[in-house]
């Protein structure tokens, strides 16, 4: 270790200011040590970080020579000689008989502040690591070299909260053209991606999870270091995308869109670009085959035969056997087709079969508006990149236009995962509430992927949903408001919403108005959805257990459809049930679980900020809040993922007790952190907005220091309630799961 400089008077136990030495290198964010003031001899270092540094120089100060010289344009040469850099530190602590301890006493002056060598640096940090079998290294800690864990243990117990710019920026070249709208000149343009510059408010053309357009907040440009290699993507239309190998773009094959690596892509394969952004050449007859494709597809997924879709959309079959076997059909027909197929798919019910009709369908959908087309993959081939690379955080969400196609980006909390489940021995249970699809690609980790409604219950349907289901489409009418006003009472009194008891209550009350005319066509109506809705009382919202219990990994997709409602009824059950099972399995140590919320701020808005449809309505809010508060102590962890905390109830932030912040510059959302969060502080309004591309400020149980740390993010124990700890109980229950295995592969044979 080397002397950096001395400490000075006025350090006490949480400040230390010091005296640099003018040959020494140092820069905010730098750690150094002190020795501790009452152990003499070098036996205890203090750890620091510099907060700040400031040149002082008596010359220079108001009214004096220095100042009125230099505003005469005069140098002083002499006053160069008495100036000095005075850092200002903040104590992080010391390890004594392998405890993290906070300094007793000040420093006396003309202390010796060291510049520590890596090795001592990493035993401040390894010192304190909590020994947890459930530890995932993600990155490393900056300015140490020493691997960033986290702890699961601890999220499981305690819950964490990931706020900011948390993509992770796989890029492309700067010569990238992007379609961008500017509110200073209130005009779209196409720009090279290394030209945007945050002078105005910027949107780009992002894609909804339903496949429509819309103009996206950027949020910000991200420029860092490129690999040697990538790939370039070329299209029959003769559009070229260079990339890094593991940029997400957006791909459609006969089931839907999906995102998928640029370097797995495959000739054939098509890509979605907006109609009117054709490049010369492009002719757009494979699209047109396509669409036969996707038609077939969405037809077999729902078990409709070409003559009755032909019925349905009153054309002949001719028409409709040319359009699905050889994609040739004009737009009138097109639309006539996917009306029949949206009126097939809303008369199938529900469940996870039914997940390609509904993703076929809305490219299809896309494709009829006329604002996209499909265009398909020529070749792809390894590129040189150049050295820098960039990418482009979206505000509310991941896709942008490049070069006249959708490309997608991943996210922290999908590394995260990622390696949960692939780098432990025994691996995590997780559930995962998708909003935009994003987490389809970790299935294949052992993980299963169902859409919401599949899900859905009598329970988790709102009396305006039953009504719909039997065919009214206004709920003013009176019939409607009967069934509504019904299916409410019953809910109210925790009876089962089945098919008899509906038209016993709708017979109560039209008996009590006089209103006995609309029972005849109510009976109608029920008779002709029976099935589904006795389906739907005796499905069981329990069944999410079963799956957590089977799968490590558990993906709700709530991407298939834009009805919010009914997605926070469904969220507010599967909550409830969590819950109930955390609080029953309490003693016998045999489950623990995390779950990731994204958009948090969808089912758990801060008063006055936007909503989307109507949470508190439902009240997913109020047992959402609930389940942070109380279950952690069960086992029950939640990872809260947002890019707008200011968007998100304090109650929720306040609950955390491990935060991982990424780039943010929003003043309000710099608030909620340091307002809401146990480490928040008026300092991280200051490095916040100043983080590096892959950079995340973190702190907490699950981060192995007991302060706030700087953490370059890879790219690609408290009062039990619960009888084990999480990693112990995800050890039993991955033994659980090879035991039925075992007993499955029995029967099989004994069979």
């Amino acid at each position: 270790m080397r002397v950096i400089g001395f400490t000075l008077a006025e350090s006490d136990i949480q400040k230390v200011l010091f005296v640099k030495k003018n040959d020494e290198n140092v820069k905010v964010g730098d750690f150094c040590v002190i020795e501790h003031p009452l152990y003499h001899g070098g036996t205890k270092l203090v750890l620091m970080r510099v907060s700040n540094l400031k040149p002082i120089n008596p010359e220079m100060t108001l009214g004096a020579l220095g100042a009125l010289a230099g505003s005469r344009g005069l140098e002083l040469q002499a006053g160069t000689q008495l100036e000095y850099i005075v850092g200002e530190c903040e104590v992080l602590g010391y390890v004594d008989s392998g405890r993290f301890m906070y300094l007793e006493a000040p420093p006396p002056t003309w202390t010796p502040v060291y510049k520590p060598d890596s090795y001592t640096l990493k035993q401040f940090f390894e010192s304190y690591a909590p020994r947890s079998q459930a530890r995932v290294p993600v990155g490393t800690i900056s300015g140490v070299g020493a691997t960033f864990w986290i702890d699961l243990d601890a999220i499981a117990r305690g819950h964490a909260f990931v706020a900011g710019m948390t993509r992770s920026g796989k890029s492309v070249t700067p010569d990238t053209r992007v379609l961008v709208y500017t509110t200073s000149d209130r005009a779209a343009r196409w720009v090279e991606v290394s030209e945007l510059t945050p002078e105005s408010e910027l949107y780009t053309l992002s894609l909804s999870s339903n496949l429509s357009w819309r103009w996206s907040r950027v949020a910000g440009v991200l420029r860092h270091r490129a690999p040697l290699e990538g790939v370039e993507v070329e299209t029959e239309s003769g559009r070229r995308l260079r990339v890094t190998r593991d940029h997400s773009v957006i791909a459609v094959t006969a089931g839907g869109a999906i995102v998928t690596k640029a370097s797995l892509l495959r000739e054939g394969m098509m890509m979605i670009s907006p109609r009117g952004e054709e490049l010369p050449g492009h002719s757009g007859e494979c699209s047109e085959l396509y669409v036969g494709s996707l038609l077939d597809a969405c037809r077999k997924a729902l078990r409709v035969s070409l003559h009755k879709l032909a019925v349905q959309a009153e054309l002949k079959l001719s028409e409709v056997k040319q359009a699905c076997k050889e994609g040739i059909c004009c737009r009138e027909t097109l639309i006539k087709l996917t009306r029949a197929l949206r009126s097939f798919l809303s008369r199938a019910g529900r469940g996870a079969s039914l997940k390609k009709a509904r993703r076929s369908l809305a490219v299809l959908e896309a494709v009829a508006s006329e604002w996209i087309t499909l265009d398909p993959v020529k070749r792809v081939v390894r590129a040189r990149l150049p050295p820098l690379v960039y990418d482009i955080d979206v505000a509310d969400g991941s896709t942008f236009l490049a070069n006249s196609l959708f490309v997608h980006n991943s996210s922290f909390v999908m590394t995260l995962l990622r390696r949960s489940l692939t780098f432990l021995k025994y691996r995590p249970t997780l559930l995962v509430l998708d909003r935009r699809g994003e987490y389809t690609p970790l299935a294949r980790y052992g993980g299963v992927t169902i859409p919401y409604d599949a899900l859905a219950s009598s329970r988790s349907l709102t009396p305006g949903d039953i009504a719909r289901m039997l065919g009214y489409t206004s709920t003013r009418a009176k019939a409607a408001q009967v069934v509504m006003e019904a299916v409410e009472r019953l809910q109210r009194r925790g009876d089962p919403v089945n098919s008899k008891a509906i038209l016993s209550e709708c017979r109560s009350l039209l008996s009590l108005t006089g209103g006995r005319r609309y029972l005849a066509e109510i009976a109608v109506r029920i008779e002709e959805c029976k099935d589904v809705i006795d389906e739907l009382a005796c499905r069981d919202s329990a069944e999410v257990i079963e799956l957590i219990r089977r799968f490590p990994l558990t993906i709700v997709d709530f991407s298939v459809d834009v009805d919010f409602t009914r997605q926070y009824m469904v969220v507010k059950e599967l909550l409830r049930t969590l819950i109930d099972y955390a609080v029953e399995q309490r003693s016998t140590g045999g489950f623990a679980l995390i779950t990731v919320v994204e958009e948090a701020q969808y089912i758990a808005p801060e008063r006055n900020a936007p909503m989307v449809s109507n949470p508190q309505a439902t009240g997913v809010d109020k047992v959402f809040t609930e389940a942070v508060s109380q279950a952690g102590g069960y086992n029950l962890g939640f990872i809260v993922v947002t890019q707008r905390p200011a968007y998100v109830s304090k109650n929720v932030i306040s609950q955390a007790n491990s935060v991982f912040c990424f780039r943010m510059r929003s003043g309000a959302d710099q608030d909620a952190i340091a307002r809401y969060t146990e480490q928040g502080d008026s300092s991280l309004r200051r490095v916040l907005p100043g983080l590096a591309d892959h950079q995340a400020l973190a702190w907490g149980p699950a981060v192995p220091a007991p302060f706030p740390v700087l953490v370059d993010v890879d790219v690609d124990i408290y009062p039990a309630k619960a009888a084990a700890m999480p990693s112990e109980a995800w050890r039993r229950m991955e033994e659980q799961r090879k035991a039925a295995q075992v007993e499955e592969h029995h029967l099989e044979i004994e069979a």
